[in-house]
């Protein structure tokens, strides 16, 4: 459970980090299937059309947005990601800030080649996306070292607090991002390194984003 000493940073910040989650052999194992998923991803978007239409009802439609560096759904792709996402390490961090009535919303891989300047996250709300109220969390589990260099998000500590914003529409792909002027009143965005096994706690309002991957890993 989140003790109070980490609650306190979640509710004035609207995030906490929260160390070694995870075993080192769990997240190898973690990491393998996302290696294994990204390599079956990619043969599947290749052997579509370019007449292909993304059909966003269908969960398990082929990940178009693998060369995004998201893999879409995926723990209702596989067990292993849908057993995490109900495990006790993770509806632990959850029930002190929403209570024990809690749902599974949805999940998401996101991965960025190494030495990739264009793996960029725009700087956005995830409730922007989400339907319903803005009762909602994600958490954030690192399977790599995450650092400045990789490209770890950024956040824009106490944005939570704050109203939902206006998106802007960014491409074929439905990602929604905030303009750069949008941000002109809030504090300095602040990188969020994390060690692998780590897990990230932030609101659905959070302002968050990343630049690309800048190194070798």
């Amino acid at each position: 459970m989140l003790t109070q000493a980490q609650l306190e940073p979640f509710h004035s910040n609207g995030f906490v980090v929260v160390g070694n989650v995870f075993s080192t052999s769990e997240i190898k194992e973690l990491r393998s299937l996302v290696d294994e998923t990204i390599a079956i991803g990619i043969r599947a978007v290749k052997s579509l059309s370019v007449q292909d239409k993304m059909d966003r009802s269908e969960i398990a439609a082929p990940p178009r947005g693998i060369f995004r560096g998201l893999l879409q759904d995926i723990a209702h792709r596989h067990k292993l990601f849908w057993s995490l996402s109900r495990s006790d390490k993770i509806v632990d961090l959850v029930v002190p800030i929403l209570g024990s009535k809690i749902s599974f919303y949805r999940s998401i891989c996101v991965f960025k080649p190494l030495r990739d300047k264009n793996a960029v996250i725009g700087w956005h709300q995830d409730i922007a996306y989400w339907k319903g109220g803005t009762e909602k969390v994600s958490v954030a589990v690192a399977l790599d070292d995450c650092t400045r260099e990789n490209g770890c998000l950024h956040v824009i500590p106490g944005s939570h607090v704050g109203p939902i914003l206006k998106h802007s529409a960014k491409d074929d792909f439905d990602s929604f991002v905030l303009e750069e002027e949008q941000l002109d009143h809030l504090p300095d965005p602040q990188p969020v390194q994390m060690s692998a096994g780590d897990a990230l706690v932030f609101h659905a309002k959070l302002v968050h984003g990343s630049i690309g991957n800048l190194g070798d890993k």
